[in-house]
């Protein structure tokens, strides 16, 4: 491969990753509605965020053994057509009204449970695609996360457009297609584990048994339990976003005037989401520039700065 052509198959995937969450996005917006339109109650609204969001946790973790057993680029094909059909199904029974509850809830829930593999196996492939194509890693992840956050500010505003000049099953519709065309790019663009095994950037598969044990299951867990680094980031993550937002949210509450509370946070989320790609850009940036330590050191100091600065512990 020359080198443009070596880096088309990174970029492809990335943009194949995009347009899967703006569809998705346009799905979250679409969902309740139709259970709103199919004549149900707002209880079967939670019912079906409920069932949108179990599965996530499960196809997770099946997924990964799944993708690592057949390959990444087969598990993102598999899932995408399994997710497109499941979100089209839905599309169409909505619009004809023949969709009962317990149908209604057995598609959101397949739904996705067939997009989590899909979207794992996508950003398993990053690591070795940025390999192939000779870049370093800090870029692709800071192209990935500011574009993937932009795909689905506009895939939700663009969900909002369809569902007010048509119909919330359209959007399902428009959906459909997205995975569609991520499939085509998949299989057009991104070269399979083989090929990939075959340029030296893809290391061997790791051996599993014949049938799907739970030890193969739970492998990536126990990974992460015996990688010290891994567990601490992990843990530090967790910790520290449940706390500052915590944190956070407590002393908005305070500061923030009743009388303009929900105009000011609201106007705080837009400026927060608009910011998040700039912060991605600057992270990439950072991290190709210098050493992973001294980006984090700079990033959290700045961090704190502003808190110190502004006059936090004074209110």
């Amino acid at each position: 491969m020359s080198g443009h052509h070596r880096s088309l198959p990174l970029y492809c995937v990335i943009g194949a990753d995009a347009l899967s969450r703006a569809g998705n996005a346009m799905t979250t917006i679409a969902i309740p509605l139709i259970v709103l339109n199919q004549g149900y109650s707002a209880a079967e609204v939670g019912l079906s965020s409920a069932a949108a969001s179990l599965p996530i946790v499960i196809g997770a973790l099946a997924g990964g053994s799944f993708a690592d057993r057949i390959g990444y680029r087969t598990t993102s094909v598999i899932s995408d057509a399994a997710s497109g059909v499941t979100v089209l199904v839905l599309g169409l029974l909505a619009q004809l009204h023949m969709l009962p509850l317990w149908a209604l809830l057995a598609l959101v829930f397949l739904s996705n449970l067939m997009d989590a593999p899909g979207s794992g196996a996508r950003v398993s492939q990053i690591p070795d695609l940025t390999r192939l194509a000779g870049v370093p890693l800090t870029r692709s992840t800071g192209i990935r996360s500011p574009l993937g956050r932009l795909a689905t500010m506009l895939g939700s505003a663009a969900a909002g457009v369809v569902v007010s000049l048509t119909s919330p099953d359209v959007a399902l519709y428009i959906n459909a297609v997205c995975f569609l065309i991520s499939i085509a790019v998949t299989m057009l663009m991104v070269p399979s584990d083989a090929a990939l095994r075959h340029e030296g950037v893809r290391d061997t598969i790791a051996p599993v048994s014949d049938g799907m044990s739970l030890r193969d299951f739970f492998a990536g867990a126990a990974f992460i339990v015996h990688t010290p680094l891994v567990l601490a980031v992990i843990a530090i993550a967790g910790l520290s976003a449940g706390s500052i937002n915590s944190m956070i949210d407590t002393i908005l509450y305070a500061l923030i005037p009743g009388d303009i509370r929900a105009r000011t946070l609201e106007a705080m989320t837009a400026a927060v989401t608009a910011g998040m790609p700039f912060g991605s850009v600057m992270a990439g940036y950072l991290g190709q520039s210098m050493p992973l330590p001294l980006a984090f050191a700079i990033i959290g100091g700045c961090y704190a700065g502003v808190f110190v600065l502004t006059g936090f512990g004074r209110h």
